[in-house]
């Protein structure tokens, strides 16, 4: 590809970072400090630089119609300023990197690159590779990001009018109770409604009691079927694999089954290939990926591809290869392959470089990144 067409992709790529970036770390500074997210959160020089940008486009842009927020104005090396002053309450991000320095030297160079993208001068094949692998490793961390707990503000510590609810006025029905109380004294028991009211009321009794039965017999049910939830949110007693023992165990929310689990191991691995759980499968693999990539982007040693071995040996991958378009893995899995090898043999790093430029490493990375993104990943 020529200069002009590897510049869009790093465009993609930077602008795909940078607003992923942006909203992550607004949502984050939203969920700590509320509304005053803009004064409490972000450091005062870069409060500062975001309202002169703001305020140095609007009065030259005068065909702008929609209004912008102040985050918009952000760039890489506000962030990575907003982040290392909040590191507490991004854990994942802050991980981008062994340490804060290197860090903020990613960060830098990825405003570098996209300094370069906006002066329109060429961004190399080598730039290209480090966007793609960083994005992968940027989405990974964006997905496993928990919402950070809220920040007590000093206002709130102790409000005055929630704990103290105004008493409500004396019931001015009191006397009602009164009227009712005093009745006229039962008269002796006649013979047929004597007979009739204890009927009715056993009958009552009875149907009340086959009701709760009848009630406890669903519930029994319910608890004994694996899988149902039952009316109080609490999966009741499901079968436990390997074993037949049944126990409570306490509802997940909505949206926990789609939280990422971590490594689920072989075994597990094994039984998502043979449900054809495309979604463990590929988050299992995009694992690797990005484990991989990053160790062939520093030169550093690589992980062994486990998942890659496991999944290459299931019908799975031959039944979904072409249905879920796994063509860029078995391409990344073939170029990482070769350069372990060349670096075991003692290639140098720019033979390495050279050798994941000659095969459009940069190519198959954004092609792994598109593949994923269309499968939900």
């Amino acid at each position: 590809m020529d200069w002009l067409e590897q510049n869009i992709d790093a465009y993609r790529i930077v602008s795909e970072i940078l607003g992923e970036m942006r909203r992550a770390v607004r949502e984050g500074l939203e969920a700590v400090y509320g509304d005053r997210w803009y004064r409490d959160g972000l450091p005062e020089s870069v409060f500062q630089r975001l309202v002169a940008a703001k305020e140095r486009e609007r009065s030259i842009d005068w065909y702008e119609g929609q209004y912008q927020q102040i985050m918009d104005y952000a760039v890489f090396a506000d962030l990575i300023e907003i982040l290392e002053r909040n590191a507490e309450h991004f854990p994942t991000l802050m991980a981008l990197a062994p340490s804060a320095s290197l860090l903020q030297a990613r960060f830098l160079e990825l405003d570098v690159m996209r300094a370069k993208l906006g002066r329109a001068r060429p961004v190399s094949e080598t730039e290209l590779s480090f966007l793609g692998t960083f994005h992968l490793r940027f989405r990974k961390a964006v997905a496993e990001t928990v919402p950070p707990a809220p920040r007590p503000r000093s206002d709130d510590a102790a409000p005055p009018e929630a704990p103290t609810p105004q008493p409500p006025a004396p019931p001015k029905r009191a006397p009602e109770p009164a009227r009712a109380a005093p009745r006229p004294p039962a008269s002796p028991p006649r013979q047929g409604p004597s007979t009739e009211a204890p009927k009715r009321a056993v009958q009552s009794s009875a149907g009340s009691s086959r009701t709760s039965k009848a009630a406890g017999r669903s519930e029994d049910d319910e608890e004994t079927t694996p899988g149902r939830r039952t009316k109080g949110g609490l999966r009741a007693r499901p079968a436990v694999e390997d074993s037949g023992e049944h126990e409570a165990a306490p509802a997940r929310s909505a949206g926990e089954d789609e939280e990422p689990q971590k490594f689920v191991g072989p075994r597990k691995l094994a039984e998502a290939l043979e449900a054809n759980d495309h979604r463990t499968v590929l988050r299992e693999l995009y694992r690797e990926v990005t484990a991989i990539a990053e160790g062939v982007w520093s030169s550093d040693v690589t992980p062994a591809p486990l998942v890659w071995e496991q999944v290459t040996a299931s019908d799975w991958y031959e039944t979904n290869f072409s249905k879920l378009g796994l063509h860029p893995l078995s391409v990344f899995y073939d170029v990482t392959g070769k350069v372990e090898k060349m670096a075991r043999s003692g290639g140098t790093k720019k033979e390495l470089q050279e050798f994941l430029k000659e095969t459009n490493f940069a190519k198959t990375l954004l092609a792994l990144r598109d593949m994923f993104q269309a499968n939900n990943l």
